[in-house]
């Protein structure tokens, strides 16, 4: 070591640099897992000489940077987000604007009725539907019951049908068993497709549990509601009933 001080300048330069160079050449180390590890660095000239050639140089760090980036990021996730929405099949519930109509999906690929034989929205011309999605472990559907019950006994004998389409969310509420328990429980007397392979619910374009939905006479589908409907004071079952007096009055 002392000997090196007794060189002159420009050869310890030299020498400092070939030892440099042979340290940044050996191969990478391996841990005892077989994971590949790299030399261990002495500064920031090291990692900088570690850039494999093909990447552009670091970029000095401006503390501007991240911010900057940060929104740049958040601006582009917003617009994906902006597109998907708008070019992403609505709900029938969300083409249900004021003076609009959509005419309601056919029954398909139920797997079982249960409380009924099998209908079909063709044979159900000329009175009013209900069409509600459900599943039996949906505490918020469990929050719809009331009504559903209330409904039943209202339209009695009118020409109003109830229609309940189980799609299931986790695997154990495709039980047929555990459905027809859950709407024995609960007094749920209205026919209920079963839509195990939620081919009902694709058709519909449903969103979210529950959602109901009233079809006119004619098959129109001519409002839909998401969601509990009189969560937190809102009035959804009175606009619902509203309307299915008013659509009684309808010709068909």
């Amino acid at each position: 070591m002392k000997a090196a001080w007794l060189l002159p300048n420009p050869v310890r330069r030299l020498r400092r640099l070939v030892e440099t160079r042979a340290h940044l050449d050996r191969p990478a180390r391996s841990d005892e897992a077989g994971h590949s590890k790299p030399p261990a660095a002495s500064g920031p000239r090291d990692v900088a000489r570690q850039t494999p050639r093909n990447f552009p140089s670091p970029i000095p760090k401006d503390p501007m940077m991240p911010r900057y980036h940060s929104r740049r990021w958040i601006v582009t996730l917003g617009l994906v987000a902006w597109i998907a929405a708008a070019f992403a099949d609505p709900s029938q519930a969300q083409l249900l604007k004021p003076g609009q109509t959509a005419q309601a999906p056919e029954f398909r690929g139920v797997t079982q009725w249960i409380n009924s034989d099998p209908l079909t929205m063709a044979k159900l011309r000329g009175k009013v539907v209900l069409v509600h999605f459900w599943t039996n472990g949906c505490y918020n559907c469990v929050n719809n019951y009331g009504h559903y019950k209330a409904w039943q006994d209202r339209y009695e004998g009118k020409k109003v049908v109830i229609v309940g389409i189980h799609s299931p969310e986790t695997p154990g509420e495709r039980e047929i068993e555990r459905i027809k328990a859950q709407a024995t429980k609960h007094g749920l007397i209205f026919p209920i497709a079963v839509d195990n392979d939620s081919s009902n619910w694709k058709a519909w374009n449903n969103r979210m549990w529950p959602t109901v939905y009233v079809v006119d006479k004619r098959g129109r589908v001519r409002y839909g509601w998401e969601g509990e409907l009189s969560y937190k004071g809102a009035p959804g079952e009175e606009k619902v009933r509203k309307l299915v007096d008013e659509l009684l009055l309808e010709r068909p």
